[in-house]
């Protein structure tokens, strides 16, 4: 029996681990076709591997905008469409503001901010093309980070001319990674729900 999301094809960033390692294998399992889009090029091709012919890598570094526009346009051409997004990659800081460096700083909003940022913009083209699809922010644990990945789904939902059917912005919390990691090897079961992304 077809999977509930056959057919379809999804770009999900930081796919090489945690949590965007097991979106890719759950929406695979369901039938999706997923490029899995991340810095880490050893892991990230290993995904891809055990996933089989459903499952492409693209190296990405998702604050360049020449890789999100090379990148987007790679998957669309091989699974010759593109109906979602999954903007996952993020990074955070363990240190406080008295410790942290600008520099730091500025890495954090640069991946966490800038990355979706250029992700919709880029995405949106194609995901119209498609009929329709879905946008997915998972937001950073920083929450400074988080606030302003919800404010900029709002602002593209409400501003975009050729909006995606579905927009959504998921808080991460800190423990949804290794939860997700772990619930892969043992079980074929899903380990969120993605009911909702489905047309």
């Amino acid at each position: 029996m077809a999977g509930r999301l056959a057919g379809k094809a999804a770009f999900i960033t930081g796919g090489a681990s945690g949590l965007g390692r097991a979106m890719a294998i759950a929406f695979a399992g369901e039938g999706a076709r997923v490029a899995i889009a991340d810095i880490d090029t050893g892991r990230g091709r290993d995904v891809a591997r055990s996933i089989g012919d459903r499952a492409i890598f693209l190296a990405h570094d998702v604050t360049s905008e020449e890789q999100w526009v090379a990148n987007l346009a790679e998957a669309a051409r091989v699974f010759d469409r593109l109906d979602t997004l999954v903007n996952n990659a993020g990074i955070g800081t363990r240190g406080n503001v008295e410790t942290t460096s600008l520099e730091e700083w500025r890495r954090i909003h640069a991946v966490n901010l800038d990355g979706p940022f250029l992700g919709i913009k880029h995405a949106i083209p194609y995901i119209a093309k498609a009929g329709g699809g879905a946008v997915i922010n998972i937001s950073s644990v920083a929450a400074s980070s988080a606030r302003a990945t919800a404010r900029l789904i709002a602002r593209a939902r409400a501003g975009s001319g050729c909006s995606p059917s579905r927009w959504r912005s998921i808080a991460r919390t800190a423990g949804m990674a290794c939860a997700a990691t772990r619930s892969i090897p043992s079980t074929p079961t899903r380990p969120w729900s993605i009911r909702w992304w489905r047309r």
